[in-house]
């Protein structure tokens, strides 16, 4: 399965910050066009493309995909560390355990986590950088998932 390119749907640069402003305004010019014709599969390809380029937890994900980081399945080879993990079951401990502060602190690793992406996805997009978005995306996952458990 090839992955499309969302980019290209709104001719719009590859770069991780998009201007959601000009995204929505062309995302619109797009469904104008397409909303009276017999295209439903273009109208749904412009829908996928514009829920996925404006959502940053999306767009991460996406870009994983473009780099073959993540599967189009969602697997990866991906693992996390024994150290992260380690403090995770701790800190479910005591999220299981109802203590705010522990749920505080989760939130707070998650705020933490997505600045850390951002700020990686500013740097030189090397291999290396690209591996550690992907532990970092995947470190947030699991995050996610501890507060919602």
């Amino acid at each position: 399965m090839v992955l499309q390119d969302f980019f290209l749907i709104f001719q719009h640069d590859v770069n991780f910050f998009v201007d959601k402003t000009i995204l929505r305004k062309k995302y619109l010019e797009l469904i104008k066009i397409y909303q009276n014709s017999h295209e439903q599969n273009k109208l749904s390809l412009i829908h996928n493309a514009y829920k996925i380029l404006n959502d940053d937890e999306l767009r991460i994900e996406y870009f994983l995909k473009l780099w073959g980081l993540i599967n189009h399945d969602g697997s990866s080879e991906v693992k996390l560390s024994n150290a992260f993990l380690m403090e995770m079951m701790d800190l479910n401990d005591e999220i299981l355990t109802g203590n705010e502060s522990a749920i505080q602190q989760t939130q707070n690793l998650l705020d933490e986590n997505l600045k850390n992406i951002f700020q990686l996805f500013q740097k030189e997009l090397s291999e290396e950088t690209k591996k550690e978005i992907a532990q970092k995306y995947f470190e947030r996952k699991y995050l996610k998932r501890l507060l919602n458990a």
